[in-house]
């Protein structure tokens, strides 16, 4: 899998999911534990002929490497065609990196998209899998950044929302921030505590439990 921003991978259909190394900080891949689909075996020869061209993944906020690949794994079993990105969502995002860094990082989907998206046809060709409020906020920034270089809307594509959006309350997104730290408990007790008294952290809280903002397609992107 090819990284090619701090946040999008590429699984193009002739590479192996093998080794699956998203982050620098992520398990190397031979002492991870087997990994199942979450979609159970499947048969690409019954899907093969309805594959999507392409298939984005948006994870969740903070979402580890292992979980990811049960994803990724399981499309590549039912479309083994299709080439797969997946986008990551992270803390950074939503603490202090702005909205044009991140829409900058989502370029190569882009090009991803319009290397084998035809114009010429109004068959959905995409599937975008969002995830959470995570990935909603990354689809946000994907159809304005997708806007802003084509100058057209995004393409038919077929969606699949899970757990999304999230309900968008203060606690929740505080509990969201905190598994992304260190798995002691002394220290995700003591980072809780720093984004409920931060007033940087809590105007990012407020931000995030605007649905509006976050979990809210902006109409003029589609």
């Amino acid at each position: 899998m090819d990284q090619l921003s701090p946040s999008v991978y590429l699984l193009k259909p002739s590479m192996s999911t093998k080794p699956f190394n998203l982050s620098t900080n992520s398990e190397p891949a031979d002492s991870a534990p087997p990994q199942e689909s979450v979609f159970g075996k499947g048969s690409a020869s019954e899907s093969s002929s309805h594959a999507p061209k392409i298939i984005i993944l948006c994870s969740w906020m903070s979402a580890h490497p292992t979980h990811i690949l049960k994803y990724v794994q399981g499309y590549r079993n039912l479309y083994p065609s299709s080439r797969i990105v997946v986008i990551r969502s992270a803390p950074q995002d939503l603490f202090y990196r702005r909205a044009s860094t991140q829409q900058q990082h989502l370029v190569p989907v882009i090009s991803a998209i319009l290397s084998c998206y035809s114009t010429s046809s109004d068959t959905p060709s995409i599937l975008l899998h969002i995830f959470s409020n995570g990935g909603s906020h990354q689809v946000r920034n994907l159809l304005l950044a997708y806007r802003k270089v084509t100058s057209g809307p995004f393409p038919p594509h077929v969606t699949v929302f899970d757990s999304c959006p999230g309900r968008a309350t203060f606690r929740r997104s505080v509990l969201a921030l905190s598994s992304a730290l260190p798995s002691s408990g002394q220290i995700r007790w003591s980072g809780g505590v720093t984004s409920k008294l931060t007033p940087r952290a809590r105007w990012t809280m407020g931000s995030l439990c605007d649905a509006r903002s976050t979990t809210q397609v902006d109409t003029a992107a589609m």
